[in-house]
């Protein structure tokens, strides 16, 4: 049986990772310019790590970061706000 993971084990370094090119390619849509774009998803996997979701926000309990939608939707929220504040 498994068990429900921490919100530290989901958003894990590795876990994030597996997002990065997704990453990358969202911040190129938002910023239009390929090195500006690299920055914000490079501050926006930064921020993911610094501050993951509070328990019971965009992802829930028992989610992983590989394979639940919500933490894409989650990370699309940050690199927006990253890609805002420039």
């Amino acid at each position: 049986m498994r068990t429900h993971d921490s919100p530290s084990d989901r958003l894990s370094p590795a876990a994030l990772l597996e997002h990065a090119d997704w990453v990358r390619a969202l911040a190129r849509r938002r910023v239009r310019d390929e090195a500006t774009a690299d920055d914000v998803a490079q501050e926006a996997l930064s921020v993911a790590l610094e501050r993951p979701p509070r328990a019971g926000g965009a992802v829930d309990a028992g989610d992983t970061a590989s394979s639940d939608p919500s933490v894409r939707g989650w990370l699309a929220r940050v690199v927006q706000n990253v890609a805002r504040q420039r």
